[in-house]
């Protein structure tokens, strides 16, 4: 049985974040917001290494991701939200340990500032 592998080209493709945001784009005009959250999640969780994109680009998937929660249902999604900025912030993938790591250097920062004035 072949199965045959993607060629460099199509591979290509499969990495360029700019086609997911364009398709994300045009699933939330067709009306299904899931669908197009859904396809901004996997392209930011790619590991970055692979793709070779600038990080403006995680910024405007990032971006969208978040105007896509908050179209979809602002109250219900929030928890979504802050995880796509904090793994902006971060840099990394969302994940438990990111959201963590986060709260735990503005736990940091806080105190700082309040030591401080």
């Amino acid at each position: 049985y072949f199965t045959p592998q993607p060629s460099t080209q199509q591979q290509k493709f499969r990495e360029n974040l700019l086609l997911y945001s364009e398709y994300a784009l045009l699933e939330r005009e067709t009306g299904d917001l899931a669908k197009a959250c859904k396809v901004l999640e996997t392209a930011l969780n790619m590991p970055r290494s692979t793709t070779n994109e600038p990080e403006l680009q995680y910024t405007l998937l990032s971006r969208r991701l978040v105007d896509c929660f908050l179209l979809k249902n602002h109250l219900r999604e929030k928890d979504h939200v802050v995880r796509v900025l904090i793994s902006l912030v971060d840099q990394q993938p969302v994940s438990e340990v990111a959201i963590k790591r986060s709260l735990a250097r503005w736990q940091q920062q806080t105190a700082a500032l309040m030591e401080r004035y």
